[in-house]
């Protein structure tokens, strides 16, 4: 995976093509800030996004660069909270986890880039057994309506991460056992950002 990462990059470089911005895409299994290969190898978030930075990747320098990161981030699962349910002020020991982790966290970071995660850090990223992944289903259904090409990338990917958190997924628990039962779990996209101009698919011609 890193090796094709980096052969994409070299290919841009090489390219005499005038090339306005990049998306990167990458659909598989994960954990924190790691994606985990078909043959179970792990490949840093970093070692997707760093190889596009200025330094290295000098095509697309001022240039937007967006990363699709579709794949689990942890294994947690969020069943979402009643509108008027009361805060509970007792935390879990993964939470806690979680919230340190985040505390600390140093995103990887390059100029001009978005990239949006399909989960929260430690949470799980949904995908049906039929349509696939819920990320890309919706980020397909967004980028594909009308006026899309008008609207500001970001935009796009907020509205997506909307569709996400208003459509609760069923999910088994406890598969096979005499507690199985089925629970709704929400779905929360994450984005990052260093984007200094706004993105838009329309093309100027």
């Amino acid at each position: 995976m890193k090796q094709a990462v980096i052969n994409f990059r070299n290919s841009i470089n090489s390219s005499s093509e005038n090339i306005s911005c990049v998306f990167v895409v990458t659909s598989s299994h994960g954990h924190r800030d790691v994606i985990i290969g078909a043959d179970k190898k792990m490949l840093s978030v970093k070692d997707i996004i760093e190889p596009f930075g200025d330094e290295l990747c000098p095509k697309m320098k001022g240039k937007p660069k967006v990363f699709i990161i579709d794949a689990c981030r942890g294994s947690n699962h969020d069943p979402g909270v009643h509108f008027d349910s009361a805060a509970d002020e007792k935390r879990s020991k993964e939470a806690l986890a979680t919230q340190e982790y985040r505390s600390t966290r140093v995103p990887p970071c390059i100029n001009d880039m978005l990239v949006a995660y399909a989960a929260m850090t430690d949470y799980v990223g949904m995908m049906n057994s039929t349509s696939g992944s819920h990320m890309i289903n919706n980020i397909s259904q967004v980028f594909s309506s009308p006026g899309a090409a008008e609207e500001h990338v970001y935009n796009l990917f907020v509205k997506a991460n909307a569709k996400m958190v208003a459509t609760p997924v069923d999910v088994t628990v406890d598969k096979g056992k005499p507690t199985q039962r089925t629970e709704r779990r929400k779905i929360i996209m994450t984005m990052e950002s260093t984007l200094r101009k706004t993105l838009y698919l329309r093309s100027p011609n």
